[in-house]
C-alpha cells in the first residue's frame, strides 16, 4: 500500500519534517520512495517495506528500562 508523507510520519510516530530528512540521508532507501500526481510533485512511500527496513537496521541498538 502507498502511503503520503503524513501517514508515514504518524505510523512511525515522527513529523514529515523528519521523513524528509530520513530520505536525504538514506535512513529510507529510494526503493521505497515514489513520486506521484501531475508533474510528479507527490511523494507516496510503501511504509510496510519502510517499517521492515527500519526493524531489520535497528534491531540490535538497545532500548533504554
Amino acid at each position: 500500500m502507498l502511503c503520503t508523507t503524513q501517514e508515514v510520519a504518524d505510523a512511525l510516530r515522527v513529523t514529515p519534517a523528519t521523513i524528509y530528512r530520513m530520505m536525504s540521508d538514506g535512513r529510507i532507501p529510494q526503493d521505497y520512495i515514489t513520486k506521484m500526481g501531475k508533474g510528479g510533485k507527490e511523494w507516496r512511500f510503501n511504509l510496510e517495506g519502510i517499517e521492515r527496513h527500519l526493524l531489520a537496521q535497528y534491531a540490535d541498538v538497545p532500548r533504554n528500562p
